[in-house]
Formats: C-alpha cells, structure tokens, sequence
C-alpha cells in the first residue's frame, strides 16, 4: 500500500513538474501576434497642450512574446500569431543589444517625425549631431570587450565629427596597426578606450570594426514629448508626424 501511493505521488510530482515547466520554462523562440491599438494622443503631446482636435490618430503594435511550450501550442493553432526563432529574432545579437537596436530605432523614428512636422509647418529646428552609435561589434574588433551596443563614440584621438561620414574618413586614412584613443557615452557617463584598428572586410581599409549609424538630437522652440515606454523599432514616424503635425 505504502509503496502504491509513492508511486502514485511520483507520478503526480512528474505532472506538475512537466505542466509548470510547460508553462514558465522560456524556450528559444517567440511569438509575434497583434498588439494594442493606441491613440497617439496619449502617446505624444505638443507643447503641453491636449490633443482637442476632432479625430484621431493611432498607432497599431506589435507583441512580442517569449515563448513557452504552452504558448507555442496555442500559437500553432492561433492564425494571428507567427513563431520565430531566437536567431531570427535577435540577428544573432544578444537580447541586450537587440533592445539597445529596438531603443535606437524608436527615437530615429521620433526624432524624423519631429523634423517632417516641422519642416511642414513651416518652424524653424535644429539637428545636432552627438557622435557615432555602435550597432554592432565585429568579433575580431580590438574594441570587442571595450565598446557595447548602444556606446556613443564622440571623440577620436581628441577630435571630434560632424557626420559619421567624417568619422570613418579620418579612421581609414591611417593604418591597419595604428593605436587610436576613443571617447565614447554609455549610459550618460563618459569613458575611454585606446586599442588597434583592423582591417575592415568590406572595404580592406582601416577601421574600428563597428557598424555604425549617426546618433543625432533635433531640438526647436515647440516643446514635443513622446510617452512610449514599452513601445520599440523604427515604426510610426507616419503617424507621429501627423500627430505632431495636427497640434502645431
């Protein structure tokens, strides 16, 4: 008898252990469905001022969801749901740096909506370039464990860019083996790093071994604020300028 009922537990205890990992282990996939239906008046405000306008503007998401073996079950079956792998997901970048790219993204959006609408209005503005944004780090960079995604690259042996374009000029005119000192943001704190430019595959010239993008600021007299926290990627600059647009 005795033995019949730990037999009978064990097996209980394997089911729950099988259901709760179902169900709480992450696996390396996600899920893709439609998200939320937002109206962009909450999103973004235009001097303060609230959106009284007739009509409205909304922005449609995306959720992005870690997937389960429950939930990949019930995406399966779901013809609004789409699996991906994590390499599809993530381009083979880490979670961290896919969220530093998804962050990036957003304010890119943002900052184009924000120029479009004023150019448009007819307002004045100005773009201020901040420096270069890592996107990514080639493995055989010397820089690899010295820089990040996300890393601001303001200075190079001192000097300072006006483009990215100006940047890579003045890298690949030294030599592959040359030793440069970066100045570089992370976070808002200031740091630098010296080490040896490589041989870039693509081009065969000298370089840091970064993909990289311009990372600018727009600023003007209209005061335009933008509350997305949960929201990433380089979507909705159509409806942001038009929001932005109609409050001018």
């Amino acid at each position: 008898m005795k033995k019949k009922f730990s037999v009978k537990y064990l097996l209980l205890l394997i089911v729950a252990i099988f259901i709760a990992a179902s169900v709480f282990l992450p696996v390396p996939y996600f899920i893709q469905r439609p998200g939320s239906t937002v109206p962009l008046a909450e999103l973004v405000t235009v001097n303060g001022q609230e959106d009284d306008a007739p009509g409205s503007y909304s922005l449609t998401s995306v959720g992005v969801y870690q997937g389960t073996a429950l939930r990949l079950l019930q995406a399966k079956f779901d013809p609004f749901s789409e699996i991906i792998s994590e390499e599809e997901m993530f381009g083979g970048a880490t979670s961290e740096e896919y969220n530093q790219m998804q962050e990036y993204f957003m304010t890119s959006s943002q900052n184009s909506a924000i120029e479009q609408a004023l150019k448009l209005a007819d307002k004045p503005y100005h773009f201020e370039f901040k420096g270069v944004y890592v996107m990514h780090i080639d493995p055989a960079s010397d820089f690899i464990d010295k820089l990040a995604v996300g890393d601001t690259v303001v200075e190079v042996d001192g000097k300072q860019f006006e483009s990215s374009q100006e940047f890579m000029d003045y890298v690949q005119n030294k030599k592959v083996g040359d030793t440069v000192m970066i100045k570089f943001l992370r976070n808002g704190s200031e740091n630098k790093a010296s080490g040896q430019l490589i041989e870039l595959p693509s081009n065969q010239k000298a370089g840091i071994g970064i993909s990289l993008v311009d990372h600018t600021a727009i600023s003007s007299d209209e005061k335009i604020e933008f509350h997305v926290e949960n929201i990433g990627g380089p979507s909705a600059g159509l409806m942001f300028t038009l929001q932005i647009y109609d409050q001018l």
